[in-house]
């Protein structure tokens, strides 16, 4: 049961990542243009690194120490757009892993074969 937990607890860090990916960079977009915003850059890398290192729950992580501001310069709307499309893809393809795992599950408990 511990494994089925790990593998869970994986996909659902994996998937509050990818969603914090989109969120920073609808954030971008949506400031671009506004006058005295900065952008904000999201070091998800580290924070995959830093779960997987430590054993980290996601939901314990002080998100904040990952995102820095950044100068509006650095900001490209096409690169930010790009962004949060790939982001927004690879949530939904860990949200279909984790329903295809939870219904293998239900199969097992039912009793049925796979």
């Amino acid at each position: 049961m511990n494994d089925i937990s790990s593998i869970s607890n994986t996909l659902l860090s994996a998937m509050n990542i990818q969603d914090m990916r989109v969120k920073v960079a609808s954030t971008n977009i949506a400031s671009f243009n506004l006058v005295d915003k900065k952008g904000i850059n999201f070091d998800y890398k580290r924070l995959l690194k830093d779960i997987s290192t430590h054993n980290l729950d996601y939901n314990k992580v002080d998100i904040e120490r990952y995102k820095s501001n950044i100068p509006k310069s650095l900001i490209k709307l096409d690169e930010q757009t790009f962004e949060a499309v790939s982001a927004s893809g690879r949530y939904q393809g860990i949200a279909e892993m984790l329903n295809r795992n939870y219904g293998l599950m239900q199969l097992v408990i039912q009793g049925k074969e796979v």
